[in-house]
């Protein structure tokens, strides 16, 4: 999951509140700490210049991608602090790793260079949910081992409830008659909430129809955004206390609990009435139930804050993801035809009904998909933190307790790695080269890499593609301007655009 995810519901002034937040908060807690002391010691990677103690973060506020240095040359190295360079962010210390490092990230080692300990500091798991799951990681390992050996059963949930949630807000609309949606990002998060509450909890349990867990799913999101940016603020000892206090975390916790524990209860009782008799549910509530640790069953409380997590880092993600797809298709209205004769080709083999395996057979779906990916994707992308002292294969040691971000433009903006004419969106790059959207590599790493590739994956792309879908046969659907508007490029993200999109009904 990017930076994206946690600001996509700002605005532009709360954004920059946040900032001077960062500004003053940062001088306050690092101004007596020298950061970088410990890399004379070593051929540490050059620190780009900055103020004091607050380094380079107005910078990174206020031209992101120009601080990062994309002044890239022909061969996509940047030309202004090499492959590998340190900037001081909030005080922090961020080391941005270039094309030429990528083996060295996919190689390391987690003891040298974490993935969760960076994703703990940046989703503030342990001050959200608490140390249990921090050390456990449930959702992330359930998700891995479970999620993607049920994608047919997932996709039917799934296609039920995005036809139902598109409805919702568009199925007023008689065939001809236009509505204008202001806030994309919020429809489309409302929509992946509602699908991702069916796939994990199951469409017929009763949280589906509770009103208030629904609601818990989908604001749940923008109180853990609230907390992951006062993470970004304030001392971390401090973190707890702020979340208990100026976010609504805990209130949203106390309906999951409400909603969720007798579920819970009720299927452990039923599996130990039945037997082999009970049919298991197949979702993660369930998978969680017939986990186990130190050989004793999983807590309720850590089933649902699991579950709990899960939400925050798929929900946000997919529905961003979602939102700028959904642009790139408006704003290109030259190829909705295709797209729209491939919908309708695909589902004449299946007797018109949607399934995932007549999803399966939209390529130019899933091509237009992996681009939308690409050039959506931030500068800096995909995470870790270093434990240790992290030696790389050109000689450079990025010290203990940095974190660490691949820049991404210098794999998706390269030619050698993405094809010709990188800086143009190109629906059909990966037509017919068995690149499913799904597929990682240096050529896409919207999904992370290696063997921390996020596993929800198949199940996020599966969502993207099937309100797509619905969408497209449903509606016609263009932005107001008649281009696809741009992005809003805030601290280093690419923000979903702001612009209406106006629906008519197609059919």
């Amino acid at each position: 999951m990017s930076l994206t995810s946690i600001l996509t519901n700002l605005s532009h002034e709360e954004i920059f509140s946040v900032g001077r937040w960062a500004f003053g908060a940062g001088a306050l807690a690092y101004s007596t700490k020298f950061l970088f002391k410990d890399e004379d010691s070593y051929d540490a990677p050059p620190v780009v210049p900055g103020y004091p103690v607050i380094g380079n973060t107005l910078q990174f506020m206020s031209d992101p991608q120009k601080l990062m240095g994309q002044s890239l040359d022909k061969a996509c190295y940047c030309v202004d602090y090499g492959d590998v360079f340190t900037l001081n962010i909030g005080g922090r210390p961020v080391t941005m790793v270039g094309l030429s490092c990528v083996d060295d990230l996919v190689k390391t080692k987690d003891n040298v260079l974490s993935f969760n300990e960076a994703a703990d500091d940046f989703f503030q798991i342990k001050a959200i949910f608490g140390s249990e799951l921090s050390d456990d990681y449930l959702h992330s390992r359930l998700a891995r081992a479970s999620m993607s050996k049920s994608l047919n059963e997932f996709a039917e949930r799934s296609i039920h409830v995005i036809e139902a949630a598109l409805d919702e807000r568009l199925g007023d609309l008689e065939v001809g008659e236009e509505k204008s949606i202001d806030d994309i990002m919020e429809f489309m998060q409302r929509v992946i909430a509602k699908s991702s509450a069916a796939i994990f909890v199951g469409e017929a349990s009763p949280a589906c129809n509770d009103v208030d867990f629904l609601d818990t799913v989908e604001n749940f999101i923008g109180e853990c955004i609230k907390a992951i940016l006062f993470g970004r603020v304030f001392p971390k000892w401090t973190i707890p206390s702020v979340i208990n206090s100026a976010t609504s975390i805990p209130k949203h916790l106390e309906v999951a609990r409400k909603t969720l524990f007798p579920i819970i209860a009720e299927r452990r009782q039923m599996a130990a009435e039945l037997g082999d008799a009970f049919v298991k549910p197949n979702d993660f509530i369930q998978w969680a139930i017939d986990d186990e640790k130190n050989g004793e069953p999983l807590s309720s409380e850590l089933i649902v804050q699991g579950l709990m997590a899960l939400v925050f880092v798929s929900v946000a993600t997919t529905a961003i993801n979602l939102t700028h797809m959904l642009y790139d298709v408006a704003g290109r209205q030259q190829h909705i035809s295709e797209l729209l004769s491939e919908q309708e080709a695909v589902l004449a083999q299946h007797d018109g009904k949607l399934t995932k395996q007549a999803l399966d057979k939209m390529k130019m779906l899933d091509s237009f998909f992996r681009e939308s990916l690409r050039v959506n994707l931030d500068s800096a992308h995909t995470f870790r933190k270093t434990l240790e002292p992290w030696t790389l294969s050109n000689g450079m040691v990025v010290p203990k307790g940095h974190t660490v971000y691949f820049l991404s433009d210098t794999a998706h903006l390269n030619a050698n790695v993405v094809g010709e004419a990188p800086e143009s969106f190109n629906p059909w790059r990966t037509l017919n080269t068995n690149k499913p959207s799904t597929r990682v590599g240096t050529d896409n790493i919207a999904f992370g890499f290696g063997r921390h590739a996020c596993p929800g994956r198949f199940i996020a792309s599966m969502e993207i593609e099937i309100a797509m879908s619905v969408l497209l046969r449903k509606f016609e659907f263009r932005t107001i301007s008649g281009t696809r508007p741009a992005n809003r490029p805030v601290l280093g993200t690419n923000l979903t655009p702001a612009e209406p999109i106006i629906f008519k009904r197609r059919v």
